[in-house]
């Protein structure tokens, strides 16, 4: 039987960029527009949009953060709603469209039940985890 080793956990940009280049073995059909993006309280991870041009923002979480990434990632979420329309304004070829729902993505490496309670009453249209 092999030995399991524990080794560290990537650097937060290397996890980002295996991640972003993972995305399609989720399901999702994302185009990645902006990385590591200054936001309401601290760096969005990921940025993308998704092909009917709703913004979907991927948030990672520390260890055994779930419940802080689904607050930091209501906070992302508003702070980006309040400038999609300037976004739309100054680069309209990025294919946002101005109606569609701002989307979270947030990834763990495990949720506890109150984390998906929350995510739950929050619907799919809002957060997928």
């Amino acid at each position: 039987m092999p030995e399991i080793t524990l080794v560290a956990a990537p650097a937060r940009p290397d996890l980002r960029r295996a991640i972003r280049g993972r995305l399609g073995d989720l399901g999702l059909t994302l185009r990645v527009i902006a990385e590591d993006l200054l936001g309401a309280d601290g760096p969005i991870d990921l940025v993308a949009v998704d092909p009917q041009g709703g913004v979907v923002l991927v948030l990672l979480a520390e260890d055994g953060g779930d419940l802080e990434l689904m607050g930091r990632g209501l906070a992302q979420r508003a702070w980006v709603e309040a400038r999609l329309r300037d976004w739309l304004q100054l680069s309209p070829r990025l294919g946002l469209a101005p109606d569609a729902p701002v989307r979270l993505l947030l990834l763990a490496p495990g949720f506890a039940p109150p984390a998906l309670a929350a995510a739950r009453a929050l619907g799919a249209a809002v957060a997928d985890l």
